[in-house]
This record gives structure tokens, C-alpha cells and sequence, in this order.
């Protein structure tokens, strides 16, 4: 744990993953969780900003998965199964820049 956590509860936690960084989508998974007893208390409203603010201006990345866009039906083959597939996801804000090591079309 980060030494300023030390001592008190952690109140969640924010972990961009699995992205696409140097590719043509310029994004990356978010996932997040709040814990019960730091309910009601501004942090993950506090921590998302900061982590958006991160991943669109430091990583300038596009695309973060986080706001529902669209179904998939039957996309995902699991267990035996075909499963509906969910997208979600929240773009930069305009106007974007992309990093200059994405090639050009």
C-alpha cells in the first residue's frame, strides 16, 4: 500500500488496463471500485477525475471504457454459451490531439 494510504481505509481503487495505446484506438479498460465504509464521501468522484485527467492528458489516450455505447448480442463465446457483449466508454475532450506516435492514414 502507498505510504499516504498507510494507517487509514483505502476508499477504492481506479486501474486503467489492457489498453491500446500506440495502436489505432488510442484507448484503454477502466475498472473501479468503491468500499462500503468511504461510501458517500466524494472520494471516487475525487479519484475518477484524477484518473480521467491522467489518462487523457498525460497518456492522451482517446478513449477510456467507462460510459455504455452499445450491445454485442451473442459476441463472446463462454461456459458453452454465446453472451451479449456490453461496450463502454467516455472519449477525450474536443479537440483531441493524438500522440505523435500514432502513424498517420
Amino acid at each position: 500500500m502507498d505510504a499516504p494510504l498507510r494507517g487509514r481505509h483505502q476508499p477504492g481503487l481506479c486501474d486503467p488496463r489492457s489498453g491500446d495505446r500506440w495502436g489505432r484506438c488510442q484507448g484503454a479498460s477502466l475498472g473501479y471500485a468503491a468500499f462500503a465504509p468511504s461510501a458517500g464521501r466524494g472520494y471516487m468522484t475525487e479519484g475518477l477525475a484524477a484518473a480521467l485527467g491522467h489518462a487523457f492528458e498525460d497518456l492522451r489516450l482517446h478513449r477510456l471504457g467507462f460510459r455504455y455505447e452499445e450491445l454485442s448480442p451473442s459476441c463472446l463465446y463462454i461456459d458453452g454459451v454465446w453472451r451479449d457483449h456490453e461496450r463502454w466508454s467516455i472519449t477525450a475532450p474536443s479537440p483531441w490531439t493524438p500522440d505523435p506516435s500514432l502513424p498517420e492514414v
